[in-house]
């Protein structure tokens, strides 16, 4: 059996691939009470979800350096009672998360935007106060309420519930209530509360002078943002009532400089590589392509910008190309889905079926796509398994209803359940 890809099914899949990961720290929602609900739910259901929030975020930055130093620079803050996991992921838009269970996410841009270890640490003390809040959990609950899916069922589902930490933001009294328990966190490790105050201002004003191709929606959702400053006076108080015996400005600085100026060595690959991405939305794929490569020549090492550049060479129907580009970031970091999935695509276009089963596989167990299930199961058609093809349709429509992929995966069960007939 032959699978003819038309080039409308060519463009249909580029246009789903330029969808763009948005993030969130204001929803009107009911308050949630999870005093009766003990805590190994949040890191049940942190296990089932968390890793796909990563995922969309471009997946953790491979520099143990950086990844090291914000670990080091968040046990400053002294926080007891239960584990936290720290992560920086390559995102290069503004966002920072706390995730069900403990876990804390701090994307490239936002990273880029830190000056100082205490603006870091703020930064860490208020992700640490929605940690102490559950506001991750409670956001959970409320989505799986509203939604009546249960995550454990399905790695479908786990992967859809993921998408909510990063388009609903925390209400603006979960961000005051945030903040306060950040002032706590401050003064008992023995800084001043008022560094709260003080720098979240500065931080947001960075913020909200980037490009609106840079910007992300952490200033816009957060208290002290440009647009909310006055909906938090109250903070200020709370922040000044207590003096600390030391503040962490200017501690082991040689230590932040130098995570700082590895950061900064990328960012103009990531600021040419978000520009090349507005040009592909305004349709200027030609030009894109040249940022892209600019970028993978500036930081030639990130398997992100990598994938970009792979998956703007498909976009221009250039598999040679893109398969080079997908190949070494996929080398440098089997652990994202994304050039998994363009290496699927590819392998499948150029009949390589064994290849792009693997990598197809890979993809969908590290982010259930509809994409990837709709490829995975065009895969089996082609191999002449339309039992695995039909189960796979039907998980795509059942997850995905009504959508774009949803559609074309319904239609490819009528064919096949009509051919099926004939014979």
């Amino acid at each position: 059996m032959e699978i003819i890809w038309k080039k409308s099914s060519f463009a249909l899949f580029v246009t789903l691939l330029l969808i763009l990961f948005t993030q969130g720290c204001v929803a009107v929602r009911p308050e949630i009470d999870l005093s009766s609900t003990p805590f190994s739910v949040d890191v049940a259901y942190g296990k089932s979800v968390n890793s796909f929030v990563l995922q969309r975020l471009g997946a953790t930055i491979q520099d143990e350096d950086i990844q090291g130093y914000l670990i080091a620079a968040a046990g400053k803050l002294q926080v007891a009672a239960r584990d936290h996991t720290f992560f920086a992921v390559n995102d290069p838009a503004p966002a920072a998360f706390a995730l069900p269970g403990g876990e804390i996410v701090v994307t490239r841009g936002l990273l880029y935007q830190i000056e100082t270890e205490t603006e870091l640490l703020v930064v860490l003390a208020h992700l640490l106060g929605h940690d102490r809040a559950r506001d991750g959990m409670k956001l959970a609950v409320w989505q799986e309420t509203d939604s009546g899916a249960f995550v454990a069922s399905s790695p479908y589902l786990a992967a859809a519930a993921s998408s909510t930490f990063l388009a609903e933001p925390f209400s603006a009294a979960q961000e005051l209530v945030a903040d306060q328990h950040a002032a706590e966190i401050f003064r008992s490790a023995g800084f001043d509360p008022a560094e709260i105050s003080r720098m979240l201002p500065r931080i947001y004003s960075r913020l909200a002078a980037l490009p609106d191709f840079q910007s992300g929606t952490f200033s816009q959702q957060h208290p002290f943002s440009s647009k909310q400053n006055n909906a938090a006076p109250s903070l200020f108080s709370i922040a000044s009532l207590s003096s600390a015996e030391s503040s962490p400005a200017g501690v082991e600085r040689v230590t932040f400089d130098a995570f700082r100026s590895k950061l900064l060595a990328t960012q103009s690959g990531f600021q040419q590589y978000q520009q090349a991405l507005q040009l592909e939305k305004q349709g200027s794929a030609d030009q894109a392509i040249g940022l892209y490569l600019q970028a993978a020549v500036a930081a030639p090492e990130e398997e992100f910008l990598l994938t970009g550049l792979g998956l703007a060479y498909m976009r221009l129907e250039d598999l040679v190309a893109a398969r080079q580009h997908l190949t070494r970031a996929s080398r440098l970091n089997s652990h994202y889905y994304h050039p998994q999935l363009g290496l699927g695509y590819i392998y499948l276009q150029q009949k390589g079926f064994v290849q792009s089963e693997e990598h197809l596989r890979r993809s969908q167990t590290l982010l259930p796509t509809a994409l990837g299930g709709y490829f995975l199961a065009r895969l089996f058609e082609e191999t002449a398994d339309i039992p695995a093809a039909l189960a796979v349709y039907r998980d795509v429509v059942r997850y995905f209803k009504g959508s774009q992929m949803g559609s074309l995966a319904e239609k490819r069960i009528l064919v096949l359940e009509s051919s099926h007939e004939l014979e």
